[in-house]
């Protein structure tokens, strides 16, 4: 969260391995409601830079 009050989700982040080479594959358990649409695309996002970065 930046800045001020708003919207706030704690969330767990669980990476498993797979074949060398074979990318990523993002899932989410996010139950519906539970948080609003936009969250999942801006996890995602955050979870790529991690990974680009190592």
């Amino acid at each position: 969260q930046v800045g001020g009050q708003g919207p706030f989700v704690d969330i767990t982040v669980r990476f498993e391995p797979l074949e060398a080479g074979s990318g990523y594959d993002f899932k989410s358990e996010i139950k519906r409601g539970a948080a609003p649409r936009d969250y999942n695309s801006g996890v995602m996002k955050r979870v790529e830079e991690c990974i680009s970065s190592g």
